[in-house]
Formats: C-alpha cells, structure tokens, sequence
C-alpha cells in the first residue's frame, strides 16, 4: 500500500466521523441549567447540539434553563439552545418548581422535541419575559408562557413565540397551558416554517390576562389563526394581522367546545393584508363555541392568490364579521359586527356581515373597493348541510324556534367602489334580520370605479323579519336591482329610494320567489352624484307574484278578502330618462293581487341644463345600460319616460290601475339638503311613447283610470 493509499484512508476515516459522531450523548435524566436546591444568582446557558434526553418515562427527558426544587432560584436570564439531538419530553425557559427572576429565551434549530416547549416554567413563575424562537428542527407544541397545573399558576410576564426558517411546529400558543398566564403584553409572530395545525395568541385550557398580537408574515399555518386561546378565555383585546405566507383560516376570537364557550374579554380584529388563505375564510369572532364581549371588526386591505396558479376563480373563499358555529354576544347591547374592505386588488368569494350558521346582534359591511367579489351580504350564511342558518338580532335559531331578542337587529352593506357583482341586504340561505336592512351603493368616495351587477334589499334564499329600506343616494348605479329578495321571503315594508344611478332593470318586489308581507313604495327622485336614469321600472316584482290581501297557508296568495297591505306605489319626482315604467310586475309568474298606483308628478332633476357630467353609464337609444367614454350633456328640462303602463309586462294585475301624470301644477324634491327640498317647481314631463292604463301582454281584470294634467 502506497503512500496515496493511507492519504485516502485517513480522509474517509475522518468524513465519516464528521458525519457521525462517535460519541453521541445519553442522559436519561433531565438537564436544569440551574441548581437542584441552591440558587444561581446569574444567568445559565444550556447547549444541546446531539444526544438524547431521557429514558422514555413521562417523568425524564425535559430540559431547563431554570433550577429543580423550589429553592433554586435563577436570577439571571437562562438561555435554552436545542441544535440537534432528542429530547424526550418537554423543553422549558424557566424552572421546574424554583421561579426565575429574569428573562428566559428558548432556541430551537435543529433535532427534535418529542413533545412540548415552552418559554416559562413547569410548575413555576417566571418574573420576567419569555422569549420562544423557532428557526429549525421539529417540535410537538410552543407556549410563549408556561405549564402550569391544576394547583399551580405559571405566570410569566410579557411572551414571545417566533416562528421561521425551516421550524416545524404542531401548534404554537401565546400564553400558558392548563393554567397560568402572562400579565404583560403577548406577540406571537409566523415568519417562516410550518406550523402543521394552529396557531393561538391565547393559552390551552389556560385563562390569560393579556391583549394577544398574532402576526403572520411567512410560513404556514395549515389550518387556523385565532387571537384567543383553545377552549381558554382572554381577558383583554385580540388583534391578528396577516401579512404573508398562508393559513387555512382566521379567527379574531377563540376556539371552543361543545362543553367549553371559550371568551374574549375584549374587542377582536383582524387584518388581511396578503397573507394567502387556502381553507375556511376570515371571521371576526369565534370558532365552534364561546364569545368576544367587545367590538369585532374584520378589515381586508390586500389578498394573495391561494395556489399561485390562478386556478381558484377567487383568492379568499369567504369573509365573516361574526363566528363560525358560534353566538357572536357583546356586553354592549348596540355593538355589532363590522366588515371593512378597501383596495381595489381584492378577491373574494363570498363576503358576510354576519357569521356562519351562527347569530350576531348587528353588522355593518363596508365595501371601498375589490377587484373582484362576488356576494355581499349584509347578513350571514345559513348555506350548506346541517346549517342552521344565520340570523340578525336572533340569539339562537329562529328557524327551529329557540331563539330570543337581542341587539339592534340591524344589518347594512354600503359599496362605495369596486366590482360586486350581486349586493344583498339579508342572508344567504337561512338567517333572518330581526330588525331592519339598509343597502346602500354610493359612488365618490370608493377606492375605484363602482361596477355592480344584482343589488338586492333582501336575502338571497333567506328570509328577513323586519322592512326593508333601500337608499340609492350616490351611485353609478348596476345591472339589475331588486328591493325585495331574490327568493326567500321578507316580512315588512318595501321601500326604495333612487337619488342617484343608471340601471339595467328596477323591481320593487322579489326576483324569482317568496312572499312579501308588507307595502311596496318606489320614490324616483334626482338629487345624488349622478342622473338617474332607468331601462325599465317596476312596482312589483321579477317573476315572484304579490298580494295585497296576504297569503294561504301553502304560500300562495290570497286573491281576495280584506287588504292587509298598501296598494303598490311608484312615485316619480325627478330623473333624467325612463325608457319604460310598469305599476305591476314582469313575467307570467309577477301576479299582482290589488291595484297600482303610478304617479308621474316630475321636476328638474339636479343635473338637468348640466354639459359637464363625467364619463359613465347612461342609457343608449334603445334605453340599454351602456357605458359611456365622453362627458354627458343634460337637457335643461324634467326628465322623459318612454312609455307608461300601469298595469305589469306579461304580470297580471287581478285588481285596478292608476296612472296621474301632471296632475300637480308645483312639486319638490323630497331628498337633498333641506333648501332643495324647500323649493317648489314646476311639473312636467316629456313621454316619447305610449301611455298605457293596462300592461303589456298582461291582463288587468278590474278597471284602468289615466289622468293627464290636473
């Protein structure tokens, strides 16, 4: 053997001993960084690079920077590095039963922790604050604060957990488990790495008295965010913020039990700003049981794609204000859950004021901009298997007859810009609004451009108990509008008030179905941010019928008897152009049980003589919605119509019909400022069509009356 020879022989020699250590450590004990008894009165280190710690037993195998018994005390701040190796059991900043006065920080970047680590002690407080960093290896479970027990208390001060790099963690906890609690601020922060089930700024089965702040910046979190803790309550406010990497969910509260009602003592808020959300969807409030006591606020200001490939139509499945499975119930009888969405690069599918299968006292949903949403409601979602639906000012479920009064009962959705394509003041499938919807679509202060498609005053299959007040006041208007819902019943009065806005079609009533148990009242009048223009008006519905006289118990209409509701009203005051007005309702199906009213009593609208009105929707000479590039001249005079009929288009109406047209010599508006309503002017109007006191291809079984001038 030649001298090369020996040269390669040592070489591998040594590889292999680099790659294998030939001394790979076995303590089956535990390793304190402190004393058994004594105290240390400076800071301790414990280093950790290969080995195993333990023999397998439930009682060796934890690692600590702190002391053993009682009396051994660490007044310095211990340090835990954990760069490989085994550690049986659990991995603690502080001591075992002896307190640490100072500042614990836990290391993990490598090996593995067969179970937990935690940032203060097992059976012991920490008076300072606890810091976790995970950048590697895989670890069972993370506490920014303690273990705790049933008898004992593991307070710490202030936590940290960080999460990033290659980390690889079950679940990540801000506070304490079993019991205990930090008295000073929480942060926990995913930057990187993967935490494989959820992430919590609160405590497991652990109360906490803090404000948690979770921040998601990196990484991913394969199914939820919560602010609160597991089935352990927050007494104080829970903010998430979530800026980057993925989670399959969000929550502003906690997360409960059927045996537990998990609370946050506090306001919650959520912030979506780019990080990807690839399962459920943002809620405001809890998951499964419990409550926050406070305001709940969702606010979306960025969104990612979730794959990164563009194949979901949609980068976040859903927006909630309130909770999932969960009463939403705020000590403040008037507080409500609010949605807030700004940004024009939005996407989202779906978008709730209320929760899922699950009660809020009120919302408020404001829409500033998206690039793209496709349902917005004022309510919540009763969609989908064994949901029993989502109700607006019902504690409980209506729909099974177990449900109680509480809160306002209100609910509204404002869009000021953006792309919605169907705008609902209800709910989705099942949830009743106990105490009144308010849609409003106002265009000038939006983020973007307002494009809307299908605006609805009800509920998309859901039916609301209360009335309905729809206010168009400054709005470019949308495609089709419907004050009543799209199949679901609405259990109160119908009004609808056009200030502002060019739309396709207008229907006072329901689009495809249900019942209306109330009055229908149209006002046309121009005083908002754009002319009012309109392909057709309807006083009735789309293809759902109405009676005046209410309904059988099967749910069809009485087609006589005594009136238990209004005749149908349509009020024109002022606009720019109407291509045609109907008292009744349009197609076969839009039965009308009672007789109309349409009253063509208009003056000038506030654009009217105006040469300057900025580019947008208008209606062309066909009176089709169309979108207009230059700017819009007005006509210094009231507005035209086309042609009137008083009764429907191909909707019979089985009762009387009435059309007035300048039988007022003076009118005046009745929106705007108080001096415009003040004013009184003169009435007339231009009709380029027809006048009809019957309907289009729709019968009218009772009399017609048409009165022209006073």
């Amino acid at each position: 053997m030649n001298r090369t020879h020996y040269i390669y022989i040592i070489a591998l020699l040594f590889l292999l001993g680099a790659a294998a250590p030939l001394h790979a450590q076995t303590i089956k004990g535990n390793i304190y960084g402190g004393g058994e008894l004594a105290t240390v009165d400076g800071n301790t280190r414990v280093q950790i690079n290969n080995g195993t710690i333990g023999d397998g037993s439930a009682f060796d195998g934890d690692v600590f920077g702190g002391g053993l018994g009682a009396t051994a005390i660490v007044t310095g701040n211990p340090v835990v590095n954990i760069s490989g190796g085994t550690i049986g059991n659990n991995v603690f900043g502080g001591g075992s039963l002896a307190e640490t006065v100072g500042d614990p920080t836990v290391n993990v970047s490598g090996g593995t922790v067969a179970k937990d680590v935690y940032g203060g002690g097992a059976l012991a407080d920490v008076t300072g604050n606890t810091s976790v960093i995970l950048t590697g290896g895989s670890v069972g479970d993370a506490y920014g604060g303690g273990l705790g027990s049933a008898e004992v208390a593991a307070k710490v001060v202030n936590s940290s957990v960080l999460v990033k790099e290659d980390a690889n963690v079950n679940n990540v906890f801000g506070c304490n488990n079993t019991n205990g609690t930090p008295t000073g601020t929480v942060n926990v922060e995913i930057a990187g790495g993967t935490v494989n089930e959820n992430a919590f700024g609160g405590g497991h089965l652990a109360n906490a008295t803090a404000n948690p702040v979770v921040t998601v910046s990196g990484g991913t979190v394969t199914h939820d965010v919560y602010g609160g803790g597991a089935l352990a309550d927050v007494t104080g406010n829970t903010t998430v913020n979530l800026t980057g990497g993925a989670v399959g969910g969000a929550y502003g509260g906690a997360l409960g039990s059927a045996e537990v009602a998990a609370k946050v003592n506090g306001d919650t808020y959520v912030h979506l700003d780019g990080s990807k959300v690839t399962e459920t969807g943002v809620f405001g409030a809890n998951n499964l049981n419990g409550t926050p006591t406070g305001h709940v606020k969702v606010h979306v200001t960025s969104t990612t794609p979730r794959d990164g490939q563009g194949t979901e139509e949609y980068d976040v499945p859903a927006v909630y204000g309130g909770g999932n499975l969960s009463a939403y119930e705020p000590s403040d009888a008037k507080d409500f859950a609010e949605v807030l969405i700004e940004n024009c690069d939005n996407s989202i599918e779906y978008v709730y004021g209320g929760g899922n299968a699950a009660p809020v006292p009120a919302t408020s949903v404001t829409i500033f901009g998206a690039n793209a949403i496709n349902h917005a409601f004022a309510g919540g979602n009763g969609a989908g298997a064994n949901n029993p639906g989502a109700d607006v000012g019902y504690l409980g479920y209506y729909s099974n007859g177990h449900a109680t009064e509480y809160g306002t009962g209100k609910a509204s959705i404002t869009v000021y810009g953006g792309t919605v394509n169907n705008v609902y003041g209800g709910s989705n499938t099942l949830g009743y609004i106990r105490g009144g919807t308010s849609v409003s679509v106002e265009n000038g202060v939006g983020d973007c451009p307002l494009v809307v498609g299908n605006v609805f005053g009800g509920g998309n299959e859901a039916d609301i108990d209360c009335s309905v007040t729809m206010n168009l006041d400054c709005n470019e208007g949308g495609a089709v509008l419907y004050a009543g819902a799209n199949n679901a019943n609405v259990n109160g009065d119908i009004t609808l008030n056009i200030h502002s806005g060019t739309y396709g079609k207008v229907f006072c009533g329901n689009n495809t179905g249900g019942k209306i148990f109330g009055n229908l009242k149209v006002n046309v009048d121009e005083t908002g941010c754009w002319p009012v223009m309109i392909g057709e008006l309807y006083g009735c519905g789309n293809m759902a019928p109405y009676s005046v006289y209410g309904y059988n118990d099967d749910g069809t209409c009485k087609t006589s008897g005594d009136r238990v509701y209004d005749d149908p009203v349509v009020n024109l005051i002022s606009f720019t152009r109407i291509g045609k007005v109907f008292g009744g309702g349009y197609g076969e199906k839009a039965v009308l049980y009672g007789n109309t009213h349409v009253n063509v009593e208009p003056i000038k609208g506030i654009f009217a003589g105006r040469n300057d009105v900025q580019p947008g929707y208008i209606l062309d000479a066909n009176d089709n919605r169309v979108f207009n590039t230059e700017a819009i001249a007005i006509p210094d005079e009231s507005g035209s119509i086309g042609s009137i009929y008083g009764g429907g288009n191909a909707g019979a109406v089985y009762g009387n019909t009435e059309v007035k047209i300048g039988t007022l010599t003076q009118n005046h508006h009745i929106s705007g400022s108080e001096e415009l309503q003040a004013e009184t002017q003169e009435v007339a109007v231009t009709i380029t069509g027809n006048v009809f006191g019957g309907g289009n291809e729709a019968i009218v079984s009772g009399n017609t009356i048409v009165t022209i001038g006073e």
